[in-house]
């Protein structure tokens, strides 16, 4: 298998990824390497139990829950929680580390998964991720981005009108 290297935009230009020490690079919030089909293998294995025997446990890490100041959180166990525009429950999770970006959203009642790896720390995978979401089926649209849209509109109005 080839491996891929990390890079990152310096004075506009591509440079290598700084080196980082292996002794700062043996866990698993940033050593894991894996590979497209690692991910499609990981996707079927959520999608047919293999990976939590009880369905409640994805309602637990996939759910919401009231903070001590009476806040809901948009946070489950390690997924952010949205929805689309048309009320779907969407989970998503995006990591960094060396030079590379990941980001896997899923809408979760379509079982419809969108993962994107990019090796240039600068990607917005996170935004590629939803344009490619969008583009597959525009009814997937997240509210919050829909939400965030309306309201930049809405402030090119109010400076084009004062």
């Amino acid at each position: 298998m080839n491996r891929a290297a990390g890079y990152q935009l310096e004075d506009d230009q591509i440079k290598n990824q700084e080196w980082v020490s292996q002794s700062l690079n043996q866990f698993a919030d940033g050593a894991l390497y894996l590979s497209i089909n690692d991910m499609v293998n990981y996707e079927k294995a959520f999608n047919t139990n293999q990976i939590l025997k009880n369905r409640n446990s994805f309602d637990e890490m996939w759910g919401s829950f009231t903070l001590n100041d009476g806040t809901i959180s948009s946070y489950g166990f390690g997924w952010s929680l949205d929805k689309t525009i048309n009320g779907k429950r969407v989970v998503h999770h995006g990591g960094t580390w060396q030079g590379f970006e990941s980001f896997i959203i899923r809408v979760l009642s379509a079982r419809f998964t969108v993962v994107i790896f990019a090796n240039l720390y600068d990607a917005d995978v996170e935004q590629i991720a939803y344009h490619v979401l969008e583009l597959c089926n525009p009814q997937f649209t997240l509210r919050s981005n829909q939400e965030e849209e309306e309201e930049e509109e809405e402030e090119e109005i109010f400076i084009t009108t004062y």
